[in-house]
């Protein structure tokens, strides 16, 4: 009889395992505003809002909000793109939770490596706007209160119409082998919106958000043997790199947060910088090459 309770524990540890719990990712925990019911929000998830121009728009509408138009329970978040007088917004939500310091107010603690975010989604689209979903994993400094790594970044944009509720499953894509401290997971209409792009009415309704998959990492010795550090981060001018003195540096790689090649340096001195002033404010991956082909990530952020 022993050996079968064993045996049943250890089959409910590994089905528990395939999925991995983000903090009210059903919605179900609410903060109610008698007052205000538009200003309502699930607990462990902050709404935004966007205005283009960066005037305040008098009153506050439909920033990220809460809705009963579930999927399963009582409620569902939902994102519109809205006009207030000449002005365009665009609203979303981001995991965190208000009067709590970064990254707490952005992002919740796991040190796990999901394989994938699950969730189901309706969408209205307006003109040729879009939704999106980032997926950000990270390693923070304490000592320096700044993220000192990025373990994965994924962003995903939702274009085709959807009428009902449907499953999307998003793989997400690591560039570290560590494992990470925090994951900071983002809903929003129109992602790289301008004042000629964005279109009142675009609406994305989420709900039933779970990561999916994964164990945790194996921290990589790269970082030991290369020696990779950045600093000041986060910067809006120099940038410096330092490496151990026996690394030969092939080339050295800075993307945006889409992927696209900002930065590519391939002769070096003993000063190794790089001049980020030129830079949009945000987030940059930036990579290293040895002459051996070995690589390695971390993130710095232009302020």
């Amino acid at each position: 009889m022993k050996y079968i309770i064993l045996i049943l524990v250890f089959n409910w540890i590994a089905i528990n395992s395939s999925a991995q719990n983000i903090p009210n990712g059903g919605f179900e925990d609410v903060n109610i505003d008698s007052i205000f019911p538009e200003m309502s929000y699930p607990s462990d998830w902050l709404p935004y809002r966007i205005l283009i121009p960066s005037i305040e728009c008098i009153p506050i509408l439909n920033q990220g909000e809460l809705t009963s138009e579930s999927h399963t329970g009582n409620w569902a978040i939902k994102m519109k793109t809205d006009s207030c007088d000449i002005m365009i917004k665009t609203a979303g939500f981001v995991t965190g939770n208000t009067g709590t310091f970064f990254p707490y107010y952005y992002s919740f603690e796991s040190n796990e490596r999901p394989e994938s975010l699950d969730f189901y989604y309706k969408f209205h689209r307006e003109g040729n706007d879009s939704s999106f979903v980032k997926i950000l994993l990270f390693k923070f400094d304490t000592i320096q209160s700044v993220v000192s790594d990025t373990i994965a970044y994924t962003i995903k944009y939702i274009k085709e119409e959807v009428g009902e509720y449907s499953l999307l499953t998003i793989p997400i894509e690591y560039v570290s082998e560590s494992n990470p401290d925090f994951i900071h997971i983002e809903f929003g209409t129109a992602k790289n919106c301008s004042q000629n792009q964005c279109t009142p009415g675009t609406t994305f309704w989420v709900d039933d958000v779970e990561l999916s998959g994964g164990t945790l990492g194996i921290e990589e010795n790269n970082n030991l043997l290369l020696g990779f550090k950045l600093f000041p981060n986060p910067s809006n001018s120099i940038i410096n790199i330092t490496v151990d003195k026996k690394v030969k540096l092939k080339n050295i790689k800075a993307y945006d947060a889409v992927g696209k090649l900002v930065i590519e340096i391939t002769a070096f001195n003993s000063q190794l910088q790089i001049d980020v002033s030129g830079l949009k404010i945000g987030m940059y991956l930036l990579e290293i090459e040895t002459t051996e082909g070995l690589k390695e990530v971390k993130q710095f952020i232009v302020e």
